[in-house]
């Protein structure tokens, strides 16, 4: 008898490992596993492997673990330690536009707000001591990363990577206005003029990593369902990958008022229609929550913030471009939503468009209304070009 339910116990438990690893679509860079909720694998001060483009995937080596445990939503007290690791180095758009000492600061950046930094947090006090900010040290000195000599390296660096990782959500730093002015980040300088430890702003309620990694945990039930809901992208197209993605992410969310989330949280966090079960978002939280799926899918694609033409006026507007075969197209997942809150249907009037047929919508990517540049071109690097020509319906559906 105790044979016999050993040998069911043993199915069970392969059922619900193939139930796991089905749970990531088709090509998914993530395979969601249970965690001990302990530190054991992280190194957060360790080099951060690789360093040089394309030496491998960001993070380097080990595992980076659950952090201070962290609820799965429904499925109970489980740490999925594969939503904490960057994804693989040619994932990242503007981290192949750093130099070898930039790449070094960008992966430790990513690798240090991703897992457990409850130990390299302080918290900054205000004049009269109030608590306004906690700040995450990056300590490059530890890591032999040198010449890294100017706020403006920092600035870039982690705009690039705040644009490349829609993870990133809590950290409040920024170098949007500053790309020419003072540094948004605190820093400290060696003898030589390089900089040796820098720190991050990050927002107070993720003062405990606890309630970054929690977030993050309830996102990737959502985030695993629209995957789920993909279906076999190995008897798809890329486009018609994307095509569905998209049709599968708009059937649950629509369009936000002023002040509802514009990041991945809105996307996936808590519905703010509870009888409908529909979550409210931004175009920016559009952008990067398409990004994320787009890149949990193998997809190379870029967040874009931007001036576009709604039509009556100029406005400011976020959108994405997303490699296919080897040519960039545009699409717009705010504007292809259809805008009823219970409303599962999407368009196609911006979806896989070349530039030219883009643009006349959308006239000025990576530029604000007053024409200022923005996003990566901030620091003059240019979008890719797209295809020729548009795709069309019959190619992606």
């Amino acid at each position: 008898m105790f044979i016999e339910k050993r040998s069911i116990l043993n199915i069970l438990i392969v059922l619900m490992t193939a139930w796991l690893v089905s749970a990531c679509a088709d090509g998914s860079s993530f395979v969601p596993k249970k965690d001990n909720g302990s530190n054991e694998n992280i190194d957060p001060d360790g080099d951060t492997g690789g360093g040089d483009t394309g030496g491998g995937d960001t993070g380097g080596g080990g595992d980076t673990g659950g952090g201070d445990g962290g609820t799965g939503g429904e499925g109970g007290d489980v740490v999925i330690g594969e939503i904490f690791k960057p994804f693989s180095n040619d994932l990242y758009f503007g981290r192949a536009h750093l130099n070898a000492h930039e790449q070094k600061t960008y992966d430790l950046v990513l690798k240090n707000t991703m897992t457990n930094y409850t130990e390299r947090l302080s918290i900054y006090l205000d004049d009269d001591g109030y608590e306004v900010e906690g700040r995450i040290k990056i300590d490059l000195a530890k890591n032999n990363i040198l010449n890294i000599k100017t706020s403006e390296n920092i600035n870039k660096i982690i705009a690039f990577a705040t644009d490349d990782e829609p993870r990133l959500f809590h950290i409040r730093t920024s170098a949007r206005s500053s790309a020419t002015g003072d540094a948004t980040v605190s820093y400290l300088k060696d003898t030589n003029g390089n900089i040796k430890e820098f720190y991050i702003r990050i927002g107070m309620r993720y003062e405990k990593y606890s309630t970054y990694a929690d977030e993050m945990n309830t996102m990737e039930i959502r985030v695993n369902n629209i995957l789920t809901a993909v279906g076999d992208t190995s008897k798809m197209s890329k486009a018609q990958v994307v095509r569905k993605l998209q049709e599968e992410y708009l059937a649950t969310v629509s369009y936000g008022q002023k002040g509802s989330p514009s990041d991945m949280r809105g996307s996936f966090l808590k519905p703010a229609d509870t009888y409908y079960g529909y979550y409210k978002v931004l175009c920016e939280g559009y952008s990067r929550s398409m990004l994320y799926l787009l890149q949990r899918l193998g997809f190379k694609a870029i967040y874009i913030n931007g001036s576009a033409f709604d039509g009556e006026k100029k406005l400011l507007h976020a959108w994405n471009k997303v490699d296919i075969d080897g040519k960039w197209y545009n699409l717009d997942s705010t504007w292809d939503d259809d805008k009823p809150g219970n409303s599962t249907a999407s368009f196609k009037y911006d979806f896989l468009k070349s530039d030219v047929d883009f643009s006349t919508k959308h006239p000025e990517p990576q530029k604000d209304q007053d024409g200022a540049n923005t996003g990566y071109l901030m620091f003059d690097v240019n979008l890719p070009a797209s295809a020729s020509k548009s795709l069309t319906p019959a190619e992606y559906e």
